[in-house]
């Protein structure tokens, strides 16, 4: 990853972003990198996260869940997003390729906007002849409304 390349664009009315990284707190120990974000039930620092974001009706909701999204992993914030509505979590993970990232996109399935609301999600420029996975990114936000994309993005390595 291109930590001077946007991951994604994201453009809201009436409607809130938070993230949660380690790319700015962190520290080494052995030579070892380790975030500032601690996970509660073990003590230690987080691993095998890079980033979350959360997109919610209120401000002080996302900030709270991109921080608790960041500890509980892709399967924690699917099983939170399954009994609350009208949020958006995007999981920025590490794979075992060098600068490469997995997107992990998860959504409540109850999600109605506000009547104000707008919510534009712009990801990685995607081609009919890339994998399925990527493809299927862009089809799993359709019903965010409106549901505006672009494939204007300079390609970025992810997954």
């Amino acid at each position: 990853y291109d930590a001077k390349k946007a991951a994604d664009v994201v453009r809201l009315q009436d409607f809130s972003v938070s993230t949660s990284g380690g790319y700015e707190k962190f520290f080494r120990i052995g030579g070892k990198l380790y975030c500032h974000i601690m996970d509660p039930h073990t003590g230690r620092p987080v691993e095998n996260m890079l980033a979350t974001a959360v997109l919610a009706a209120r401000a002080t909701e996302a900030d709270v869940l991109s921080t608790a999204f960041f500890v509980m992993g892709a399967e924690g914030s699917r099983k939170y997003l399954a009994t609350h509505p009208n949020l958006i979590g995007i999981l920025y993970r590490p794979t075992a390729a060098t600068g490469v990232f997995k997107r992990v996109l998860l959504r409540s399935p109850s999600y109605t906007l506000p009547p104000d609301a707008l919510v534009e999600i712009k990801g990685p420029s995607v081609d009919p002849s890339a994998p399925a996975q990527q493809r299927a990114w862009r089809k799993s936000l359709a019903p965010v409304r409106p549901a505006l994309f672009s494939d204007n993005l300079a390609p970025r390595r992810c997954l």
